[in-house]
């Protein structure tokens, strides 16, 4: 299998990073002091295809938002949602080759904290093909920020073994094709917050 794997450095003013740094900045704002939580390591569905389905709620965020679809409007509208998913389609496309639908896509928000102890991610080694959505995706991963110890992205064989290390770092965008088996290393010491963005692949 051909190895597709991207890595971009991204500035502020990029339609990505500006999108990514509202949706931090909107979860931030709903959760309060439980935004950052000390020595854990949190995924938090942003948006995703279920948001039309208005009885859905999110586990995450209900407390704050009853349904899913309000955090989905306040995005469209503050933070140009849509534009920016297919700003992301495009730059996907360009650097995979892979035709996307943004009919179906997954937004996740992941903050990991460690102040006393090394914290390892809630996800083993994976592929993100037929996971967070039903279906087969590329994927693009915006890193806001980390200032840790630790949280690469590691990329495997069949057999587990290491073929690619990515250093995470403010601005840095990822992209892979979904059946690329990966995981984030655990951090020590810090603050790692990225927004991963999965896209319907068409083949």
């Amino acid at each position: 299998m051909t190895s597709l794997i991207a890595e971009l450095e991204l500035s502020n003013t990029d339609p990505v990073a500006l999108l990514s740094n509202s949706i931090a900045t909107h979860v931030e704002k709903l959760l309060g002091n439980k935004y950052i939580i000390p020595n854990t390591w949190n995924s938090i569905e942003i948006v995703s295809d279920s948001y039309l389905d208005s009885s859905y709620e999110s586990e995450t965020l209900k407390s704050k938002y009853k349904e899913k679809s309000l955090i989905h409007n306040e995005l469209v509208y503050y933070a140009g949602l849509d534009e920016s998913i297919n700003y992301i389609k495009t730059i996907l496309e360009e650097k995979l080759g892979y035709s996307l639908s943004t009919s179906k896509y997954l937004v996740e928000l992941h903050i990991a904290n460690s102040t006393d102890y090394k914290v390892e991610p809630p996800f083993e080694i994976h592929e993100d093909d037929f996971g967070g959505i039903d279906c087969k995706v590329c994927t693009g991963i915006f890193y806001i920020t980390n200032t840790c110890e630790g949280g690469d992205l590691n990329f495997y064989d069949i057999h587990d073994n290491i073929t690619k290390q990515i250093k995470t770092q403010a601005n840095k965008f990822v992209a892979f094709k979904g059946d690329e088996i990966h995981s984030a290393t655990g951090i020590f010491n810090g603050t790692r917050i990225a927004v991963s963005y999965q896209l319907e692949r068409i083949e």
